[in-house]
Parts: C-alpha cells; sequence; structure tokens
C-alpha cells in the first residue's frame, strides 16, 4: 500500500510505501537521538561543572526545540534555523505531508530530503569536533 493512499499524506511528495515510510521514520528519529546525544555528551565533555553543564543541556535542548518548530517558516533565518535542529529529524510525519522545497544551487529540493544532507553534515563536524576534543585532552 503506497503512503499518498493514507488520506493525511494524500499529498506527499514522497513515493514509498506505508512500510518504507515507518522505516524512514524509525530511522529519522535513532538519527536525531544520536545527534541529540553525541552534542550533548559534547556539552558535558566541554563543561566541568555538573550544574553548569546540566543548566546547558537544558538550554540547548529548549533553544533547538523551539527552532524545530519553524517547520513551516518562510523565511530565509527559519529555515536555517529549522535546518539545523536535530529536532527537527523527530517531526518527519509532519514534513512529510508539506510539499515544502528550497532552492539549493539552482535545483529544487523537498525540504526533508535537505534536512537529511544538513543533518549528515553535522554530524561529521560533531564528531571531527569530538576528536579533536579527545585528540587535544590526552
Amino acid at each position: 500500500m503506497m503512503l499518498y493512499s493514507i488520506n493525511e499524506y494524500r499529498y506527499t511528495p514522497l513515493n514509498i510505501s506505508v512500510i518504507e515510510f515507518y522505516l524512514l521514520e524509525v530511522l529519522s528519529k535513532c538519527i536525531g537521538f544520536a545527534i541529540i546525544a553525541v552534542i550533548l555528551t559534547m556539552i558535558a565533555r566541554l563543561i566541568k561543572n555538573t550544574y553548569a553543564a546540566f543548566i546547558a543541556m537544558i538550554g540547548y535542548t529548549s533553544v533547538f526545540l523551539y527552532f524545530s518548530g519553524f517547520n513551516s517558516g518562510i523565511t530565509f533565518v527559519e529555515n536555517v534555523l529549522t535546518l539545523i535542529s536535530p529536532f527537527s529529524l523527530l517531526k518527519l510525519g509532519e514534513l512529510a505531508t508539506s510539499l515544502k522545497e528550497i532552492k539549493f544551487c539552482g535545483h529544487f529540493m523537498t525540504f526533508h530530503s535537505f534536512l537529511y544532507g544538513v543533518q549528515a553534515t553535522l554530524i561529521v563536524i560533531l564528531l571531527c569536533t569530538m576528536f579533536v576534543i579527545e585528540k587535544r585532552g590526552k
């Protein structure tokens, strides 16, 4: 059964089955939580004071949860804030129902596919940063 046969997803740009969509949604949530865990670990590693690290983690979580709420934003800044928030990966169901597009280097891409590219880039940057921090710490 195709995804667009469900009434809520009838205008989705995804041409996949319901099972494939479910697997994609689970995978995106796992990736999103992994990114969040890496960032929270990096915050805890950089800030030695437990209380300050806890406050920084709550602040990070609050700010990026707020940024992920800009899924329907129309300005450039709102789109960028949504793209850099790993919590946006947790909302694939909302993104799959929209026909939102982004023009990147002269090509139109759906918002959720561009989101995966941005988050993959952020994962690489975060892992390289963690590697450099670990090298300096030893």
